[in-house]
This record gives C-alpha cells, structure tokens and sequence, in this order.
C-alpha cells in the first residue's frame, strides 16, 4: 500500500477544501442574487472546489446569516456565467468586516457548467478531464494506509480525478493528504498506479466526491511503472476528450 512508497506528514490545515485567490489577473467577478432577485455585487477573495470567500460594500446583515442559502453568479470576460447555490457558513467579524464565506451547496451542479475557462479557479486543474462514456464504467482502486476501495472515476485527467467514496472513509481524509489511486483503463487489461494528493473532498446531491491531483509512481529506475499502461491510459483521455468536443459540437 502506499505507506510503504511515500512517507509525508499530514498538514496542520486539515480543511477538506483548499482556497486560492484568483488573482488581480483573473478578471473574475461575483454576484449575490438576494431573496427579492436583486443582484449585489461583490469580491472575490478567494475561491475553493467546495466554496468561496466574497466582501460586499453592500450592508446585507438582514440577507445573512449563518445558514441561509443563496445564489452566487460568476462572470468571466471568456466564458458565459456560471450559477451556484451556496450556504453561508461565515459572516463579517472585527478581523474581517466586510466578508462572508459560502459553502456550495451543489458541488455536481456547480463542476457540470465549468469549462476551460473556469477549471483553473475552482480547482487549478492543468489538464482537461474526460468524463466515460454513456454506459461506461472507470474503475479504480483507492486506498491509504490499511484501506482500500473499488470506486468509480466520476472524471479524469493526465493530472487528476475525481470519484465518490463511501460516508465512513470522509472523516479520514484531509486536504494534501498522500493517497494511491490504480486506474483500469477501459477495453485493456492496463491499469496506471497513480501517486495522488487529495485536493478536495465535496458533498453534493450523489454523496462524497474526492478530487485528487497525481501522477503515476516511477519505479526503481525512475521511469513510469507501465509505459504501455500509461500510453493506453493516454489515448483514451485524447479519444474521450475528442468525443465530448464532438457532442458539444452538434448539440449546443
């Protein structure tokens, strides 16, 4: 298992979600939709997989609170905008008077409507994912320490994946935490052994999805541990992907 190839101590910060600050460079902005359909706009201080961080000029004590569930709308110069709902989990303090943080409600709904332009700010994926095909099943093994799952891939990159895992294994995952990851390649006898760090862990309306960045174990000689595995692995991504563009193409 992989303990017994990579040694890492767990973080201190153990939140299940990591945030980044888009940048004076993102040409990102946010929107609240309030109860009566009134737009606010807002900040963006930073951004996560399972939330966000906002400061409004905006007095909105009587709109927020702790709990209450409203829509946020991201625009991008590049992209149409992407809706989310999302559940306030914190309000403006001393140390930060303007800023209220929100938890998405929907993580499924929210990932459904990134594209290209979006990936980057939700979770900083390098590479494009590939989702299987209608009736197809990616499964994988995924384990740490004495555990180990049969899960089924909900999308996957060279650089990354995402699957859902059963409710008891969440509360052992942390944010950075180093997991394996063995992908079966669909149609081939090939599976690609991934080293992998958990990035996020978000619930939405099919359970726990987990978001792991990784990258194939080398062997003794520093080499990708199957090289027919991993090019296989490869021209399914590019075939997948090539795919998707195709329906997207013809359809909308």
């Amino acid at each position: 298992m992989l303990h017994r190839l990579f040694k890492k101590a767990a973080p201190d910060d153990q939140r299940v979600h990591y945030r980044k600050a888009p940048g004076k460079g993102a040409a990102l902005g946010v929107k609240l939709v309030c109860a009566n359909g009134a737009p606010v706009s807002g900040v963006l201080m930073d951004l996560s997989a399972g939330g966000v961080a906002v400061e409004f000029d905006d007095d909105l004590f009587e709109e927020l609170d702790i709990g209450v569930e409203r829509q946020l709308v991201f625009s991008s110069l590049t992209a149409k905008p992407v809706r989310a709902n999302a559940i306030v989990r914190m309000v403006p303090n001393e140390r930060t008077p303007k800023r209220y943080g929100f938890e998405f409600s929907d993580g499924h709904a929210l990932f459904e409507q990134l594209n290209d332009a979006f990936y980057k700010y939700f979770n900083r994926r390098q590479f494009r994912r590939a989702k299987p095909a209608l009736g197809e099943t990616i499964r994988a093994e995924f384990g740490f320490g004495n555990v180990a799952e049969t899960v089924e891939i909900y999308d996957v990159s060279r650089g990354g994946a995402s699957f859902y895992v059963p409710p008891d294994l969440v509360g052992h995952l942390m944010m950075d935490m180093p997991v394996e990851l063995s992908i079966k390649v669909p149609k081939t006898d090939h599976v690609v052994v991934n080293y992998a760090i958990v990035r996020h862990v978000t619930q939405d309306a099919k359970g726990y999805r987990v978001g792991v960045a990784m990258e194939p174990v080398p062997d003794a000689k520093g080499k990708r541990t199957n090289k027919k595995a991993f090019i296989a692995y490869t021209d399914y991504l590019q075939k997948r992907i090539a795919e998707m563009d195709r329906y997207n193409t013809a359809y909308n």
